[in-house]
This record gives C-alpha cells, structure tokens and sequence, in this order.
C-alpha cells in the first residue's frame, strides 16, 4: 500500500499488487485503489493496467473517492476513456461511494507530465490537482497553456463541481530550469 485516505466511515488505499489478489469481489494485479469500511472490510475495488502510475488518493465527506496518477496511451476507467495528448498524461478521477464512476479528466502536453498532489474542498465544492509538465505548452482541460519558466512547469488546477462532471475553476502555472521537487 502506497497512499491512504480517510473519512470518518472509510478508508481508501492505493497500492499495487505483484501477482493478482481479490479485494472487494474484484480481482486487482498492478495498480490498484480499493474503498474499505472501518473494520478493515472491502467495500469495492478497481485495478489499473501497467501503463498507469498512481500517486495521490482522497476521500470527501460523502464519501466519494478521488485518484489521479500518469497514464500512457488510453485509459478505460470501465466505459470513460481517456487519451493522452502524448507521452504520459495526468489524470483525475472520482468514484461514487459504490464504486462507479462519477467523472473523469485528463490533462497533459506532448512530453512526459506527472500529477503529484490531490485535495479536496468541499467547503467551495472543489478539487485541487497539482503536477508537473516538460514542456512549455500544457493542455490542463481548458486549452492549450503556456507555461512559466520552460523547460519545466509545475501546474495547479481547481476543479469545480458541476452536474455530472467537473470544470476548471481557475489553472495557475508556474516553473524553472530545474524540474520541482515534491
């Protein structure tokens, strides 16, 4: 196990698995996230192919899960799909507390870019996605960007409920010569 989220009646765990394992009725091998109740019972969880690097998990009041990680090619996240604008992109996705999928972005450039941070407001309804891109020009869901201080660019977008999805609220850039250190 990588990461842990909690609430005040689950736990959300991000790991990933050597062989194959069942967790929460479902067979994970590699990446995986997987939604426990306070006793230490799987509720549900979801595996990820190889391609898929996770790195940040939150967990909101109502429980509802949040993930975002760098994923190469395609993603089917069970029926959404998300694909790269090349190398490999962020994503974010949230889960609904029974384990399907509420919405799902991505974001990236032509270069490598890697999502690092995740937290959740839910005071303004919002989520904040932070990482880094290569390359000047970065795609964060709202058009192309350019970014501050190439050759590399740390990025912050807030992301704000609406029905059914979640749409850019605000995206801040910013960077330097030397790649940022979490």
């Amino acid at each position: 196990v990588n990461h842990v989220a909690t609430n005040a009646t689950r736990i959300l765990v991000e790991g990933s698995a050597g062989g194959s394992a069942t967790i929460g009725g479902a067979t994970v091998s590699g990446p995986f996230v997987a939604l426990l109740d306070t006793a230490g019972s799987a509720l549900w969880s979801v595996s990820y192919g190889p391609s898929v690097g996770l790195v940040a998990v939150a967990l909101d009041g109502s429980g509802n899960a949040y993930v975002t990680g760098r994923f190469d090619s395609v993603l089917d996240l069970g029926g959404t799909v998300l694909t790269t604008v090349g190398g490999n992109d962020e994503f974010v996705v949230s889960y609904a507390p029974g384990g399907a999928v509420r919405w799902a972005r991505s974001c990236g450039s032509t270069s490598n870019d890697d999502g690092g941070v995740l937290a959740i407001d839910e005071a303004r309804g919002r989520v904040y996605v932070a990482g880094q891109s290569g390359l000047t020009d970065i795609d964060l869901g709202g058009g192309v960007r350019p970014a501050f201080g190439a050759p590399y660019s740390g990025f912050i977008v807030a992301l704000e409920s609406t029905p059914g999805a979640y749409d850019d609220a605000w995206v801040s850039t910013l960077g330097g010569s030397m790649p940022l250190v979490r």
